[in-house]
Parts: C-alpha cells; structure tokens; sequence
C-alpha cells in the first residue's frame, strides 16, 4: 500500500514522524554515551579498565557495522515497523541486563544485544524518510533524525552523573529503559501496521546501481566515526581524572558537545541538499573534524 503525499499528512502526524526519527536514533545509542559518562562509577564500582570499556564500546560499533546490512535486508522484508518494535526491545533487553549484572562478559552480553538493535535504528528510519518524504523535505528530517544519537548525551552528561551520585549508575540505565519504551509506544502510534513484502534485486526497479558510491561513503563515514567516538568516548572520564572536575561536571562537557553537534548536524544535512557539489561540504566537514 502506498503512503498517503507528505503534504497531504497533517501537521501533527508529521511532527509524530520527526519526533518517531529523532526517537529511533537516540535508543539505538543510548548505551554509547552512558557508558561515557558513567565510566568513572563503572571503574569505582565493578572495576572496569579503560581497556574494557573500549572494549564495550568497540563491541556495540562492531557488531552494529556487521549486522547493518543483514538488518537492511530484514527491513526491506518485514518494514521499518516491525524492526523498530524489535530494535527497542533489543535495547530494552540489553539495559535490564547490564543493570543486573557485574562481570565483564555479562557487560559484553549485553552490550552485544544493543549492538544488533542499533544496527536496526539507521536502514528502517531510511527506509521510512524513502518512503514518507518527497526529495526536497529529506534533509532536514535526516538531519532532525542523525541528531537523535546526540539527544543521548544531551541526556546522559545532564542527568545520569547526577542519578548515579544520588542512587547508583544502575538505575540511572533507567532513563534509557524508559526512553526504549516510550519509542515502541510512538513507532506503534505513528507507523500503520506493514504487510510483509518480497524483496526486489537491486536495479530491479530501473535505478542505477550504488555500489562503487557505498563503497566510498562507508571508508568515508569510517574514517570520520574512528575519530570522533573515541573523543566521545573518553572525554568524560579524561575530564574527571586529568583535569580534575567532578562527574557531574565532566557529563555536562559531554552534553555541551552534544548540543553544538544536535544544531550543525540540523543545519548540515538541510543545506547539503540543496548543494550541487557534495563532495566539498564532505571534504571541508572532514578537515574541520581534524
């Protein structure tokens, strides 16, 4: 069944629509930015190295880069619906369990079952802008959507340090169990129920292949993610223990990166689609990154 135009959508359910995007994203990566700020009371607490949480993190971004072709695959079979139901549940599941536990492989179980939801989060909240939104409309609700992963450290550098202090960083892990739950709710809200679809070969439909284009913005997107998730990462705890501020303090650094990166990625992604020559903005995005 095809969607109704966008511009015949009313303004309330296309507001649903950014809100459900900007929601997809931030569950998926909720767990990435928790850990950073909460890496001092993970050391405290279980005894977690610095080497281990890289290890928990390079789990979740491995296992998310490995399953993200498979997961576009099952979304184009079963729609973005179904999978965002299952990729919030996925995240559900994986924060009860890092909640409940102490051991480094248990942490590493559950961060592995946040890898496979995240995984989800990008090829169904595509797919659904491909599906909903005419071109012209697509950047600035893929900018709104990519800024859902900075909501997360908006989130986490504001509020959890403070939870963590007051009742311990575990059920801090609550405001993302709520934020999963609140997004099954609005993606079974906003979205209609899908009809399973078979899957066409790719150019099936007369389009061009992607293939040589995909290579190249992957090595791109790579090459960019390497950088910035270790700064992301660490960041906190470098500001905690080498400069010496507080937790609390050291989350809202995280959060005050996060909302300068919610307002370019916005302002980035409604221009690039009106610019001829993306090639430069990328190049230029590249540098300023160094």
């Amino acid at each position: 069944m095809t969607p109704p135009p966008w511009t015949d959508r009313s303004a309330g359910w296309r507001w649903g629509f950014g809100v459900l995007l900007f929601l997809s994203m931030a569950v998926g990566a909720f767990l990435n930015s928790a850990l950073s700020v909460l890496a001092p009371f993970l050391r405290d607490d279980v005894g977690l190295s610095r080497a281990q949480l890289g290890g928990l993190a390079t789990v979740i971004s491995l296992v998310a880069a490995l399953g993200s072709p498979l997961a576009g695959t099952v979304v184009d079979s079963l729609g973005p619906r179904r999978m965002l139901v299952v990729g919030g549940g996925g995240v559900l599941a994986s924060l009860v369990l890092l909640a409940s536990v102490s051991s480094f492989p248990w942490m590493l179980a559950a961060v592995t079952l946040t890898g496979a939801a995240l995984a989800v989060g990008n090829p169904a909240t595509n797919k659904l802008i491909a599906q909903h939104v005419p071109a012209g409309h697509q950047g600035l609700l893929m900018g709104i959507k990519q800024s859902g992963g900075q909501l997360n450290w908006v989130l986490a550098g504001s509020i959890l340090p403070s939870v963590a202090v007051a009742a311990g960083w575990r059920w801090s892990l609550g405001i993302g169990m709520a934020l999963a739950a609140t997004n099954i709710v609005v993606v079974r809200a906003v979205l209609p129920r899908e009809a399973p679809v078979r899957r066409q070969r790719p150019g099936a439909d007369g389009s061009a292949p992607l293939g040589s284009l995909i290579a190249w913005m992957s090595a791109y997107a790579f090459l960019m993610a390497s950088g910035t998730v270790a700064v992301n990462l660490y960041l906190p705890l470098f500001a905690h223990e080498s400069v010496g501020i507080s937790e609390r303090q050291a989350g809202l650094v995280a959060a005050g990166m996060a909302v300068v990166s919610i307002a370019t990625r916005i302002v980035w992604s409604h221009r690039l689609e009106r610019v001829s020559a993306p090639g430069i903005a990328l190049a230029v995005m590249a540098a300023l990154s160094v």
